[in-house]
C-alpha cells in the first residue's frame, strides 16, 4: 500500500523513492537513486527514506551540492537530524 496524494487514500500498489539532482542552468533534474519502498520490520517509512539520503549524501557532498529540497512530508525531527547530520541541509 502506498499513499496516493491524488486521490486522497492508501491504495495497493507500488512506491518509489527518488533522489534527484537539479540543474538550474539547463532546467533539468538528472535521477541519481531510486530506491522501491518495501516495508521493513521495525522501520518506518521515515527510516528508509533517511537511510536513502544517508547513502547518497557523500556523492551529493562530492559533487559540492549541501541543499535537499523535499516535500514537507519529510519535515519530522526523525528525518531531519539524520540528513543534517551527513552534512546536508533540508529545505522543507
Amino acid at each position: 500500500m502506498f499513499w496516493n496524494g491524488q486521490s486522497g487514500k492508501s491504495e495497493k500498489g507500488l512506491e518509489v523513492s527518488l533522489i534527484s539532482i537539479i540543474d538550474r542552468q539547463s532546467n533539468t533534474a538528472y535521477a541519481l537513486d531510486a530506491q522501491q519502498t518495501i516495508d521493513v520490520d521495525d522501520q518506518t517509512r521515515i527510516d528508509l527514506y533517511a537511510t536513502q539520503v544517508e547513502n547518497c549524501a557523500p556523492m551529493l557532498l562530492d559533487q559540492g551540492i549541501k541543499y535537499m529540497a523535499a516535500d514537507a512530508l519529510y519535515s519530522k525531527c526523525k528525518f531531519i537530524t539524520r540528513v543534517c547530520a551527513t552534512g546536508l541541509q533540508l529545505v522543507g
